[in-house]
């Protein structure tokens, strides 16, 4: 048999072909805008996010800025630069509220490596009295309201007393960072 249309098998062959490839590209420019457009979501996500943190940072830093005269009051506190002396007139109020006599043996002062700002002093002492009121005094030593660190705590009783209440000791070493 004869074919008739030779021209039109061809033309109808490269039609097929062409609206194939015509798809295909097509499918392709698709996944691609896709893929595109999914980052751009994800980097639109990620400055937004930026944004409030930046945002966030500014204000925390203008907070900080507002209240520059009360951080200087509360550092002066919790750091003096009086070299331990507040340390001491805070002890002995300590021991009196708690009703026990204090006694500090040693006052050194350690430096911290790497720091050029603040210095322990270290305070070794001993508080005598009741086993309740000592008790009470290492609690106050405990929340001491500077930067403090309370080590090497021992209880002992002191000796066979005549008292009706027992004394009891309690020796401390307290090391409080002061300013340089």
């Amino acid at each position: 048999m004869k074919e008739v249309f030779p021209q039109t098998k061809t033309l109808f062959f490269m039609s097929g072909a062409l609206f194939l490839m015509t798809v295909t590209l097509y499918s392709l420019g698709m996944v691609m805008t896709t893929k595109a457009g999914e980052d751009i979501q994800a980097l639109q996500g990620e400055i937004s996010s930026a944004l409030v943190k930046k945002t966030s940072l500014k204000s925390l830093e203008d907070d900080f800025r507002s209240t520059e005269n009360e951080q200087a009051i509360l550092d002066e506190y919790v750091l003096p630069k009086d070299g331990g002396v507040s340390q001491f007139e805070e002890l002995d109020s300590l021991a009196s509220l708690a009703g026990v006599s204090l006694q500090n043996s040693s006052v050194t002062t350690e430096d911290i490596p790497n720091n050029k700002d603040v210095r322990f002093v270290k305070i070794v002492g001993s508080a005598s009295g009741p086993f309740s009121s000592t008790r009470h005094f290492l609690r106050l030593l405990e929340e001491f309201p500077k930067a403090s660190i309370v080590e090497d705590i021992e209880f002992s009783q002191n000796g066979t007393s005549e008292k009706k209440i027992p004394e009891w000791r309690l020796s401390f070493i307290l090391k409080t960072l002061v300013k340089k």
